[in-house]
């Protein structure tokens, strides 16, 4: 009996040790991660911080709103221990106030995660973040929401400059006035200007307040690399004052003269609620990027290549508003998405030119458009031909005076689609014979039992 008493006893005691070993190192971890970690209450003291701050810093602001904030992060973390700057987890750490004059925040470092802040009333022209030639570094779980814009074309979020593998995470955007959401800025492409001596150019559209600070440079390549933008919610934002510039997303800039480059950016996961700030949700001018898994419900507008080579689209479903994709360039791939009750399926529009030529707008060519379902769209289904004959006059753009879309889509191959509505509206053809239209699927009734 006295040897089963002692047996137990030493049980005991062996689960006591390791409940104390097990405490021992948990108080280790918690001071180590607290010796870390730095709380402060304003930009001031964040400088302190920042100024000590190295692979793993944790900083906090504290719960709180600040005004007229102006804070470049210049130090780096690392992919495994990043630099964390963030608010209280309850988002009640709030930014507002002038935009004007600076950015709040401008992040130069690498691997530095600005988190759980809140951006809001904020009157701007600056960008209000802005990740410049940073490389993976990340807004995530944010709140943008009632900011306005003062000009034309005045970007809320920029990432700019050569970074790398940036991403604009979990964050959601609300009632954001007259401004384009997030630029992936394309500011330089080395490439031969065949308009005139190849130094900086700054456009005559700086005269209208177009991008001042990014002038197109055909010198050098200046542009971000492999930006993820995925898990955002952006809801209710009107239609903006001038009627252009009012992207949600716009992939690069200047597509007639850099809208070749490969900014392999991908934009993913993302829910776009009644989005009407103009006809263009998403604007690619730049090549090799990637849309996916996008949900869109009552926006009115669309998801435009409107300029660039070699993007791929899919997966990405539209119900109610505008809808749908307005195409141009060459090499695409738009396969796997759901068109449902809007005005346009997917268009294919004509060209003021071919290829890599110095255009406004590249005509369509060998693009495949396969195995999407397009149902109940009012105006038609697929189009092959939109904008045939309009004639541009853009005087401060010497890419497009006296332009004219007269160059057909050609070399592409549309199959395996599935159309729902009336046959007349199904597949329109306008001038547009050289392509490839085949065993495409069309009907009046939605005969499939497992729509998205």
């Amino acid at each position: 009996m006295s040897g089963t008493i002692d047996g137990f006893n030493r049980k005991i005691r062996n689960v006591t040790i390791c409940s104390l070993q097990l405490l021992f190192f948990l108080s280790i971890a918690f001071l180590a991660k607290a010796r870390q970690t730095q709380t402060v209450t304003s930009s001031k003291e964040l400088t302190s911080a920042l100024s000590t701050a190295g692979p793993g810093s944790r900083i906090e602001i504290k719960q709180g709103t600040y005004s007229n904030w102006g804070m470049v992060v210049s130090v780096s973390g690392t992919k495994e221990k990043p630099i964390v700057i963030s608010g209280s987890e309850n988002r009640k750490t709030a930014f507002s106030g002038d935009g004007t004059a600076q950015s709040f925040f401008t992040i130069t470092g690498d691997h530095v995660y600005l988190e759980n802040l809140v951006f809001e009333e904020i009157k701007f022209t600056r960008s209000i973040v802005r990740l410049v030639e940073s490389e993976g570094s990340a807004i995530s779980n944010c709140v943008f929401r009632n900011n306005q814009a003062l000009r034309q074309w005045s970007y809320m979020i920029s990432i700019a400059g050569n970074g790398k593998s940036n991403e604009i995470r979990n964050s959601h955007f609300e009632k954001i006035i007259d401004a384009v959401l997030i630029q992936v800025s394309v500011s330089g492409l080395r490439r031969v200007n065949p308009e005139r001596s190849n130094t900086l150019i700054k456009q005559e559209k700086e005269k209208q307040n177009f991008d001042p600070e990014n002038p197109v440079d055909l010198t050098t390549d200046i542009f971000p690399i492999g930006t993820k933008i995925h898990h955002n919610l952006f809801t209710d934002i009107p239609r903006v004052q001038w009627n252009n510039g009012g992207e949600c997303i716009q992939v690069g800039q200047y597509q007639n003269r850099i809208g070749e480059a490969m900014t392999m950016t991908e934009v993913f996961e993302n829910k776009f609620i009644r989005y009407n700030g103009e006809g263009e949700i998403i604007s690619n001018k730049s090549s090799g990027n990637s849309y996916y898994n996008n949900y869109f419900e009552d926006c009115e507008g669309s998801l435009v290549i409107r300029g660039g080579h070699d993007c791929k689209i899919f997966g990405n479903v539209f119900r109610g508003g505008a809808g749908g994709f307005r195409i141009y360039g060459t090499g695409h791939e738009v396969y796997e998405n759901t068109i449902e009750g809007t005005k346009r399926g997917i268009l294919l529009g004509y060209g003021t030119g071919r290829g890599k030529e110095l255009t406004f707008y590249t005509a369509v060519e060998n693009c495949t458009i396969r195995n999407n379902r397009i149902i109940n769209s009012e105006v038609s289904g697929i189009y092959v031909g939109y904008g045939k004959g309009i004639k541009w006059h853009h005087v401060s753009d010497g890419a497009s005076i006296g332009k004219v879309q007269n160059v057909a889509p050609q070399s592409n191959f549309i199959f395996n689609n599935l159309i729902v509505g009336p046959p007349e509206k199904a597949i329109i053809i306008n001038g547009a014979p050289d392509n490839k239209v085949r065993d495409n699927t069309l009907t009046r009734i939605q005969k499939l039992n497992n729509q998205q």
